[in-house]
């Protein structure tokens, strides 16, 4: 029963994962029982002379322990000191397997409870010593014998509560023996050091029952656990202190150890990896000369970040990038998605269409005739003028820094040897020691009739020869809400068809308040719609054929704007000759430190299976792999807690946990909101809408009111999350925002002074400035 007992209370607080009154109180309880077996035990051994044994002394140790530990893991558990103490409240510290530990070590104590009530029964030779003899009969001397009358304890006849035994002291029973019966008792005159020291038999059976103990701690621990998520943490200890490949990481679904199955689009079956350290071993630069230390394939924000960095170690580096042509034959120049058709010329067009917002609003503030027209041309134009500048800057500084720019596109013959096409048509080889992929993605294109021939993507929009016009845009991604957001505010007419949700992946809450502004603004939202065909007709516009709930409809557009996702340029590469798997998504498989199933390759960016598809991640990645490969670091890369901004016409800045998200990571009870709607002082005298600007903090209760969430929807929003990623990345609390002065007036100073939760249920809308 002790046993059971051990295993049981192992897996018990596992299973209380959330804080229910057991478990908040449990130690307490707990400390409550401890206490008097202690008491108990000393009483039976100490006040009523009997002998103490080794389990004696464990099982009064553990329960000391256990009441200390729980007392610890109580404080943890609710993130406050108790009584004068206080204890670092880390995520390790709130594990339930270390919350747990306390609960076992009581248990533990019980067993050697049991065991030693059991201990002239089972191996007597335990006791640590026999009292020291006398001239009387409650302490007599060694050989010495007296008369006493026997009486009745426990089940066994005693004299002066030791066993009467005729001529041999302790060595037996007597039952025939009635209470009364005179009888003679004396010590043990065998050996004077087993009188007084623990015999080899009983440290053997101390160790062997200390032993078993832990283990069934251990095992008790794990039950009712998620017993793989236990051996994952177990196996990715040992395999890197082994110095062995991992796949265990949460970006890859892959796991070597426990045999899961991954698909892959080059080769079905199981990966063996080797070498998981956070860089290949080195074995080949002994054996094999390259013509380049290390080659990137993609020269975007990523690409070059690593690329300069790597020759900022002295290796030597090469680029390769190339940019195939949109289905209408847009193309761009070095840089990347980010600089050539997304961040860059986004923004820049998002500050066009905020212009226009601000010259309708600045008649409130006095001005008189504003300026009414925009010109597509000169936006675009002033646009792609920038980012021509831009892509001579990153040329020289590659060719200033000494890196090896090919404009070419390149295919892997082996693991080791690239084929390169180059942009005037000759082909070399180019063999090189490691390689980065870091070829990012391009949009995807439905499956129906019309899509590449009379449809542009993100990829021309901003490339884009004639005016916009009446626009549709098909999708409800960031990309998607971002176009239509600046087109809307340049003076377009936008439509705007999506599926499903808008902002997949992101707060649900604050993504509808977005939805509801640029609603405002005049975009038109076509919910639940789908593309079914789109043709051209007679004057050269779009008639786009779409079903809404099983009903068959049409509309005609001057252009047709698909978002409805990107995929990975893995394709057509030769990844599989060198292989490199890749997931079902046609993304690179990864383990933590970005190496993929071949040691000497690593990827980086969008092609990362698992990973965040942001330029500014990319970047850093990029720089942490070469300081790991050529800079001795062994830090890899964190993707807790990156922020982003959604740049449509009222912005909307993240960090952390969706609310959604938190209450499925932490319990919807340890999830404490609190949130602001405001009107920013800005938008009062122009008398924009008073329902969109909106804060909220998302606090973990467990955790003294951590902050896992931010998000806030209001102008600036991008500004605002930076400065607030930086608190959450040094663990911020409430309390942290409670304490700071607030810049008055400001949209950012709201984060300091929230009180309202929505618990509550109090309204949210702020009053007064």
């Amino acid at each position: 029963m002790a046993v059971v007992f051990v295993f049981i209370l192992g897996g018990v607080r596992i299973r209380l994962r959330k804080p229910t009154h057991i478990q908040r109180y449990g130690p307490l309880y707990l400390v409550g029982i401890a206490i008097p077996l202690i008491v108990a035990d000393l009483w039976r051994h100490i006040l009523q002379d009997e002998s103490l044994t080794v389990f004696d002394l464990f099982a009064i140790i553990l329960f000391i322990v256990a009441i200390v530990g729980m007392i610890f893991s109580r404080m943890v558990f609710t993130g406050k000191p108790w009584g004068p103490f206080d204890v670092p409240t880390s995520k390790i510290l709130k594990d339930p397997m270390f919350q747990n530990i306390p609960m076992a070590i009581f248990a533990l104590g019980i067993v050697f409870v049991f065991i030693s009530h059991n201990t002239d029964g089972w191996f007597g030779s335990s006791r640590l010593s026999w009292p020291e003899c006398g001239d009387n009969p409650t302490f007599p001397r060694t050989n010495q014998t007296w008369s006493s009358t026997c009486t009745w304890s426990s089940s066994q006849y005693r004299c002066n509560s030791y066993c009467c035994v005729p001529g041999d002291g302790h060595a037996g029973l007597i039952p025939d023996l009635a209470p009364g019966s005179e009888c003679t008792c004396h010590c043990i005159p065998d050996n004077e050091e087993n009188m007084k020291h623990l015999s080899p038999m009983g440290i053997l059976f101390t160790i062997f029952f200390t032993y078993l103990g832990f283990v069934l701690l251990a095992f008790g621990t794990l039950w009712n656990a998620s017993i793989i998520d236990k051996l994952k943490e177990i196996r990715e200890t040992w395999r890197e202190l082994r110095g062995t490949q991992d796949f265990s990481n949460p970006k890859t679904p892959y796991d070597p150890v426990l045999n899961i199955q991954v698909e892959s689009s080059s080769s079905a079956g199981r990966m063996t990896i080797e070498d998981g350290r956070p860089i290949d071993s080195g074995e080949h630069e002994a054996q094999h000369t390259y013509q380049f230390d290390i080659v990137i394939i993609g020269g975007g924000s990523g690409g070059l970040a690593c690329s300069k960095a790597c020759r900022g170690y002295g290796r030597k580096v090469a680029v390769l990038d190339y940019v195939k042509p949109s289905p209408i034959g847009t193309t761009w120049g070095l840089g990347g998605t980010c600089v050539n058709v997304g961040c860059i010329p986004k923004k820049l067009m998002h500050q066009a269409g905020l212009l226009g917002e601000h010259m309708a609003d600045s008649v409130h503030y006095g001005w008189q005739k504003p300026l009414t027209t925009h010109r597509w041309e000169n936006l675009r134009d002033g646009v792609n003028g920038y980012i021509n500048q831009l892509n001579c800057g990153y040329k020289n500084e590659l060719q200033n820094k000494g890196v090896t720019y090919i404009n070419g596109f390149g295919v892997f013959l082996d693991a080791h040897t690239l084929e390169v096409s180059r942009d005037d048509g000759q082909k070399m080889l180019l063999t090189s020691r490691r390689f980065v992929l870091a070829m990012g993605g391009r949009p995807i294109y439905p499956n129906i009739n019309g899509a590449k021939e009379y449809c542009i993507t993100s990829d021309d929009i901003f490339k884009l020869k004639q005016d916009p016009g009446k626009v549709l845009v098909v999708g409800a991604s960031y990309v998607a809400l971002e176009c239509a957001g600046f087109l809307k505010s340049i003076g377009k007419e936008v439509t705007v068809m999506m599926r499903s949700i808008p902002l997949r992946g992101f707060d649900q809450e604050m993504a509808q308040r977005i939805v509801d502004y640029m609603q405002e603004l005049g975009i038109k939202f076509i919910k639940s719609g789908v593309p079914q065909e789109v043709q051209l007709d007679n004057e050269g516009r779009r008639k786009v054929d779409y079903v809404v709930n099983n009903v068959r409809q049409s509309e005609t557009f001057d252009t047709v704007l698909l978002a409805i996702g990107r995929k990975p340029c893995t394709q057509g590469v030769g990844l599989e000759r060198a292989g490199v798997r890749l997931s079902t998504s046609g993304k690179v498989l990864v383990n933590k430190w970005d190496r993929t199933s071949v040691p000497h390759i690593y990827a980086i960016g969008d092609i990362q299976e698992g990973g965040l598809e942001l330029t500014p991640v990319a970047i850093q990645a990029g720089r942490m792999l070469a300081d790991r490969l050529y800079g001795g670091s062994i830090v890899a890369m964190d993707y807790i807690n990156v922020p982003t901004t959604v740049f449509t016409p009222v912005e909307y800045g993240c960090c952390g946990y969706s609310e959604d998200d938190a209450i499925k990571h932490y319990g919807e009870e340890n999830i404490e909101v609190y949130h602001s709607q405001f009107v920013p002082l800005e938008w009062k005298l122009a008398n924009r809408s008073e329902s969109t600007c909106y804060l909220k903090l998302v606090c973990n209760a467990r955790e003294d009111m951590k902050i896992v969430g931010f998000h806030v929807v209001c102008p600036n929003a991008g500004e605002i999350t930076q400065g607030v990623a930086v608190a959450m990345k040094m663990g911020a609390k409430k309390s942290t925002f409670d304490s700071t002065v607030g810049i008055h007036p400001t949209i950012a100073e709201e984060m300091t002074t929230l009180s309202i939760t929505k618990r509550s249920a109090a309204p949210a809308t702020k009053e007064g400035c």
